[in-house]
Formats: structure tokens, C-alpha cells, sequence
């Protein structure tokens, strides 16, 4: 007998488990930012405990934060991106079917897309208008 991957075996416990399936759709933002998070880290090329020590963290802290039960504060995803490298960019999206479009644009993009917007990117198109924060 073939043995289920975890995507298989979550698909069919959604599919016939009503109640953990809303459970699933109500931490799915959570579930988002921290692999945002986790992807911000690894392009960096640090570890947790690196990154945990150029934030001035302990290395839990920062499991925390990349984990789907994260509720940190917009200045402490800040201090984790920039301890990465990187900026938070804020904008108005609207949630269609699992993507975003940004409103300006009508523009449906994947979570990871999101993460590949370049700043070039937004010098270049103003329609978009985000909101930088250092």
C-alpha cells in the first residue's frame, strides 16, 4: 500500500472533517506570514539563532514568530526583517480565492509573488502604491 504525502492526508481530512477545515481557513493568514517570514530568513542565509542574534532575540523567539500561531506586532516583524535585511511593505489587497489582487492593479497574485515584488518594482509602477516601512 502507497503511503499518503501530508498534503494528501490533510486534503482528506478538510474533505471530511467540516469543522477542522474552518479551523484550517481561519489560521491560514497566520500560516502566510510566517512562511513569508521563513522565506525572508532563508534568502538571507541565516539560521534562526543567527538571525535571532542580529535582532537581539533568543533563538525561541524567533520559532515563535515563524510559527502559524504568530500574532507579532507590525515593529516586531520589522525588527525581524531588518535583522534579515529586508523592509516590511504594507498594502490594501483584497482576498479573492486564496490570492490577492491589489486594487489599483486588479493584478491576482500568489503569496510568494507578493514576496517577490522588488522595490525597483514599485519605483517603477506608483499604481501600486504601497506603504514602505523601514
Amino acid at each position: 500500500m502507497k503511503s499518503k504525502t501530508f498534503d494528501e492526508f490533510l486534503a482528506q481530512k478538510l474533505a471530511t472533517q467540516p469543522e477542522l477545515a474552518a479551523a484550517w481557513d481561519n489560521t491560514e493568514q497566520q500560516r502566510s506570514v510566517a512562511r513569508m517570514l521563513v522565506a525572508a530568513r532563508k534568502q538571507a542565509g541565516l539560521t534562526q539563532k543567527q538571525l535571532a542574534e542580529k535582532a537581539g532575540w533568543d533563538q525561541a523567539q524567533v520559532s515563535r514568530m515563524e510559527s502559524a500561531s504568530n500574532t507579532a506586532t507590525i515593529e516586531t516583524m520589522q525588527r525581524y526583517l531588518g535583522a534579515c535585511g529586508q523592509g516590511l511593505l504594507l498594502g490594501v489587497a483584497s482576498a479573492i480565492g486564496g490570492h490577492h489582487a491589489h486594487l489599483s492593479e486588479g493584478l491576482l497574485l500568489s503569496e510568494m509573488q507578493e514576496l517577490r515584488i522588488a522595490p525597483a518594482d514599485l519605483e517603477a509602477d506608483r499604481s501600486i502604491a504601497p506603504l514602505a516601512i523601514p
